[in-house]
């Protein structure tokens, strides 16, 4: 299971810069204009990590811009609190192990 599955909300980084590349995919000067903005995913391919956003797909024109995990932070508190709950089960952690860890990560 990957980061994020379709209908996830997203916050594209601001960080990002024009011509480099993220998880094997070129940020390009057309996808600018969607940093800092917090979006939905609009489809996914799980074998290549590759994502489509809903507000950066145009149907009549069949054009997309591909987005890698790498482009995103979390959008909202809904997923994140999901993620957790799979990795707490994933690793076999009581809720209190969970925290520890993130705590310390926080340090």
């Amino acid at each position: 299971m990957g980061k994020f599955k379709t209908g996830d909300k997203i916050k594209i980084r601001n960080d990002l810069t024009i011509g480099q590349k993220y998880g094997g995919t070129i940020f390009q000067k057309e996808m600018e204009k969607y940093k800092g903005k917090t979006h939905t995913i609009y489809e996914t391919s799980v074998n290549s990590g590759l994502f489509t956003i809903k507000e950066a797909f145009y149907p009549t024109t069949n054009i997309r811009r591909i987005w890698t995990d790498e482009m995103f932070e979390i959008a909202d508190i809904i997923n994140l609190s999901g993620k957790l709950q799979v990795f707490i089960e994933q690793n076999n952690l009581t809720e209190e192990q969970a925290i520890e860890m993130l705590e310390w990560h926080l340090r």
